[in-house]
């Protein structure tokens, strides 16, 4: 059996502006920082057999914070990269209501269905999210450690759950918040979504989000 420990990572400027992300490499923020060696903190006791992470900065930075005290080596996987959101990325939350309206509409209402210009489905982010997960737990027995990105943890997390990208807005993922769940003979078991509890005593802890 492999627990997989999956996280998304820390803050960065873009989550604190609400900018559009996607596969802009932007590092965390300060806070992002606090938060990701806080995240380290909760983890400490966890024994772990490897950390893997999309090859982005914002979550190489999360994944080493946590893999360096325990003499680790972050593997970088590209299947665990940021959706492309195409001409959105880099833009305000704003710019891109009143730029891209009837996308914008689809995207809130349809996300499974949507997909913005040069960029990707939901339907693909998840293939190749899943394909890098079942990898990785194919190599371990143990508890590895997975961080990556708001789009994809949802996804993921809706694949242990057996529901499809329809769902998307079921679920919330705060930055770098934990979710556990187990692979074990077929079955896919969550067993933690969401925990925020180690953020707790950061300053501007109340500073959650979903974006």
């Amino acid at each position: 059996m492999a627990e997989i420990i999956l996280v998304r990572h820390g803050e960065t400027r873009f989550n604190r502006e609400e900018v559009f992300r996607g596969t802009v490499d932007v590092a965390l923020s300060p806070h992002g920082l606090a938060q990701a060696d806080a995240l380290a903190r909760a983890l400490g006791r966890t024994p772990l057999e490897a950390v893997y992470s999309s090859p982005l900065s914002r979550a190489v930075q999360t994944a080493r914070a946590v893999a360096e005290e325990r003499g680790l080596a972050a593997s970088l996987v590209d299947g665990f990269t940021d959706m492309h959101f195409g001409p959105w990325e880099g833009l305000p939350l704003k710019e891109v209501q009143r730029r891209f309206p009837r996308e914008f509409r689809l995207w809130m209402r349809t996300p499974h269905l949507f997909r913005p210009r040069g960029g990707e489905r939901l339907a693909g982010v998840r293939r190749r999210a899943v394909k890098a997960l079942r990898e990785v737990a194919h190599r371990h027995r143990g508890a590895v450690l997975v961080v990556t990105h708001r789009v994809v943890t949802k996804l993921l997390i809706l694949w242990v759950l057996g529901q499809g990208a329809q769902e998307f807005w079921s679920v919330r993922q705060d930055t770098a918040c934990i979710n556990r769940f187990s692979l074990e003979r077929g079955r896919r078991i969550l067993t933690l979504m969401n925990d925020t509890c180690h953020l707790a005593e950061l300053e501007g802890a109340g500073r959650l989000r979903d974006f």
